[in-house]
């Protein structure tokens, strides 16, 4: 069956660009709607379509989107100098959404073709040159009334190729020259901010600062008396990267999930997410499973772990929908009933 053709134009009503349009030489990139209908929906939600429907066929322009999603170079550390080679298309993170506000969207608007501190390697078969022709783009969120400042100072192109890190321009600007409600987003997270994200309320959630580890943990805790054990059967891991906040969420010990590009305000939902999770209590305690081990098949002994006293089954995620229940339970309540799965307190 041929494939039908995708949509040369941002689908997107009233936008305020399309692929055939140019500011200067410089065309705006087009990105395809995901196939799956479940994540075409979520596009969908997010964006002004004005009761338009997206099909498979649209597409959707690079200015609804985070600058952090939208991966224009390849990136190469040569002699401890960053070094970057543009793209011939730039490309969309792996699971990204469009912004759903229109203040980030006009945040977003404002486009820089990469780091101006990183050295631009020029693009494979392009001649030399020593400067950079990259037009100077007009930001539309630091648009004035008046004629004394009609584009953003902030995205002026680098002249001449250079490498010195006080020049990096953000867009739409310098966090400290944002207004004080749009700080937060733009920050990727430094230690002391990671440090004093808001916890839960009226829960046991603790802060740890881990020295062997570049970033913060915040932790749930539980002591076992018989045998005596203290361990954190919650934990949230947050790291400040150039992307922004890393955050990785463990329960019982096993990675429950991974994300990347978070702001501050995205951490603080993501330690309210694993708060709200429930636990699997475990099929048995190791202390009950003595004397039982060696009637263990050898396939039913590969499909256990043991972590802090406990017997999980290996394909267990550690979260369960009520707390207090146990992935057995769920997946075979049958054979649960005759388990020892109401040992473990």
């Amino acid at each position: 069956m041929k494939r039908k053709k995708t949509q040369t134009a941002c689908s997107v009503p009233d936008c305020s660009t399309n692929y055939k349009r140019q500011q200067d030489g410089y065309k705006f990139s087009l990105f395809q709607v995901p196939r799956c209908p479940l994540l075409r929906q979520q596009w969908q939600e997010r964006l002004p379509m004005k009761g338009r429907a997206l099909l498979e066929t649209s597409s959707v322009c690079e200015l609804h989107f985070a600058r952090k999603d939208v991966t224009r170079d390849f990136v190469h550390t040569v002699c401890g100098q960053e070094v970057r080679i543009p793209r011939d298309r730039p490309r969309l993170a792996e699971g990204a959404l469009p912004l759903d506000s229109a203040r980030d969207q006009q945040r977003s608007s404002c486009i820089q073709r990469g780091p101006q501190g990183a050295v631009q390697a020029p693009a494979l078969g392009a001649p030399c040159r020593e400067s950079d022709d990259i037009p100077q783009m007009e930001c539309d969120s630091m648009k004035r009334k008046t004629s004394e400042e009609s584009t953003c100072d902030a995205h002026h192109p680098p002249k001449t190729l250079r490498s010195n890190a006080e020049d990096f321009a953000m867009c739409p600007a310098f966090p400290h020259q944002l207004p004080e409600e749009d700080r937060e987003t733009c920050s990727r997270g430094s230690a002391e901010q990671l440090q004093n994200i808001k916890k839960p309320d009226n829960t046991n959630w603790a802060m740890l600062a881990v020295p062997n580890v570049d970033g913060v943990f915040y932790v749930t805790s539980r002591l076992r008396v018989e045998p005596f054990d203290l361990y954190h059967d919650k934990a949230v891991l947050f790291q400040s990267t150039d992307q922004g906040i890393l955050s990785r969420t463990y329960l019982n010990g096993q990675l429950q999930a991974e994300k990347t590009g978070l702001s501050l305000a995205d951490a603080e939902a993501e330690l309210q997410r694993a708060e709200s999770l429930a636990l699997c209590r475990g099929a048995m305690l190791k202390k009950d499973m003595q004397g039982t081990e060696a009637r263990l098949s050898k396939k039913l002994a590969a499909s256990l772990r043991c972590h802090k006293q406990v017997f999980y089954s290996n394909s267990c995620t550690s979260c369960v929908s009520e707390e207090g229940t146990t992935y057995l339970m769920h997946v075979r309540p049958e054979r649960c009933a005759k388990s020892h799965c109401g040992n473990v307190q």
